[in-house]
C-alpha cells in the first residue's frame, strides 16, 4: 500500500508543475510501473504498464469504427463510409480514378484530433484525392494504455478488410493507397498493411511511432519495412514516447529524434512529428541528410546524400532507404532545406 501512496504522491507532483523534457515518468517496484503516456490533446496519462487490460467494454471494430471521408468536394464536412457496403463509397464523393489516403489517430484521440484535420487539410490543398480519416476512438480512447494497444491489431486488420472491398469493387488502385498514423496509429496502419488480401500498400508514413509496449526485436507486432512498397517514420521523441530503432525503409530523425525546438515537453516532442508530416505535403523543406548508421545520425555526423522528408506524393517511386537527420525551425515552416 505504502508503494501505491508514494506513487499517488509523485503523480500528483508530476500533474502539479511543468512537464519535463526527462524520459518517461516512472516510479518502479516489483509490483508497480507508471508511465507518462500522452493523449491526443495535448495532455498526459500516467498509466500502470503492469495493470490488467479491460474485459469490458467490448470493442468491436466492425461495429466501432468509422470511416470518414474529405475530399475537395467536401473539405470540411465528413461523409460516413461503411465497410461492407460499397453502395455507400459510391454514393459519396468518393473518387475511384483519384489516390486515396487514410489517416490514423493515436490513443485517447478521435478524428477531431489535429493530425486529422491538419494532414487532411494538407493533402487536399496538395491535390484532388480521397482522404479517409479512421475514428477508431472507441478501441483507443481506454484510460487503461495496454487496453488501447492491444486494439491496435484488430483496428487495422479492420482498415484491411475495407481496403479489400473497395479493391474488389474496382473502387481503389493499391499504387496509390497510402496510410499516415500517428503514436499508435503509425502501428494500426502497420496491422492495415500486414492484412490486405488483394494487393499491397503503397506506403505508410509512421509519425514518431508509439514505443511504449513494442519491441523492436517483435516485427510482427508492430510497424516494420514488410507492410507496404514503402514504409517512412519520423522519429522525434526516441528517449520516451517513441520508437528509437528505425524500422521502415527510410527513418527520419528530426534533431537526432529528442529535444524538439519550439518544444519544452517530451509530449509535444511526440507529437510535433504530425506537424512536420503536414507540412512536407505542400513543401520540400524538411531535408535531411543521409547517415550512414545510426550511431553516426546520433553522433550528428551524416554527409550523405539529401532527401525530402514525407512529401506528396512521396518518396516511394525513387527507391530511397536508410537513416536521415535534420534540423528544425522552433515553428511553422519547420523545414530548413533544401541543402
Amino acid at each position: 500500500m505504502n508503494y501505491y501512496i508514494f506513487a499517488a504522491f509523485c503523480i500528483i507532483a508530476v500533474i502539479a508543475s511543468p512537464l519535463s523534457d526527462t524520459n518517461i515518468f516512472k516510479v518502479q517496484n516489483d509490483n508497480l510501473k507508471i508511465v507518462e503516456i500522452p493523449d491526443g490533446f495535448g495532455g498526459v496519462k500516467y498509466v500502470n504498464i503492469d495493470e490488467e487490460t479491460e474485459i469490458s467494454p467490448a470493442y468491436n471494430p466492425a461495429q466501432d469504427v468509422r470511416f470518414l471521408l474529405f475530399t475537395r468536394r467536401n473539405p470540411t464536412q465528413a461523409q460516413i463510409l461503411s465497410f461492407n457496403d460499397m453502395n455507400t463509397v459510391t454514393n459519396s464523393q468518393f473518387m475511384p480514378n483519384r489516390p486515396t489516403k487514410f489517416i490514423c489517430h493515436g490513443w485517447q484521440s478521435n478524428a477531431n484530433t489535429e493530425v486529422n484535420p491538419i494532414t487532411t487539410a494538407a493533402y487536399l490543398a496538395a491535390d484532388d484525392v480521397n482522404v479517409i480519416v479512421v475514428d477508431w476512438s472507441v478501441g483507443a480512447g481506454s484510460i487503461n494504455y495496454i487496453t488501447s494497444r492491444n486494439n491496435v491489431g484488430p483496428t487495422g486488420a479492420h482498415i484491411a478488410v475495407f481496403i479489400d472491398n473497395l479493391s474488389r469493387a474496382g473502387l481503389i488502385d493499391f499504387r496509390t493507397v497510402q496510410c499516415a498514423g500517428q503514436s499508435l496509429g503509425a502501428h494500426v496502419c502497420g496491422f492495415t498493411g500486414k492484412n490486405t488480401q488483394t494487393g499491397r500498400l503503397n506506403s505508410i508514413f509512421g509519425l514518431d511511432p508509439a514505443g511504449p509496449l513494442f519491441s523492436v526485436n517483435d516485427p510482427a507486432n508492430r510497424l516494420d519495412a514488410g507492410d507496404a512498397d514503402y514504409v517512412e517514420s519520423i522519429h522525434t521523441d526516441t528517449v520516451a514516447l517513441g520508437i528509437g530503432d528505425p524500422i521502415g525503409h527510410v527513418d527520419f530523425y528530426p534533431n537526432g529524434g529528442t529535444n524538439m525546438p519550439g518544444c519544452t515537453t517530451a509530449v509535444c516532442d511526440h507529437a510535433i512529428a504530425a506537424n512536420f508530416f503536414a507540412e512536407t505535403i505542400n513543401s520540400d523543406r524538411l531535408w535531411g541528410r543521409h547517415c550512414e548508421s545510426l550511431e553516426a545520425m546520433l553522433a550528428n555526423s551524416c554527409t550523405g546524400p539529401g532527401l525530402s522528408m514525407g512529401g506528396f506524393p512521396g518518396n516511394y517511386a525513387t527507391g530511397p532507404r536508410g537513416i536521415y537527420r535534420m534540423a528544425t525551425n522552433p515553428s511553422s515552416p519547420f523545414g530548413q532545406g533544401p541543402f
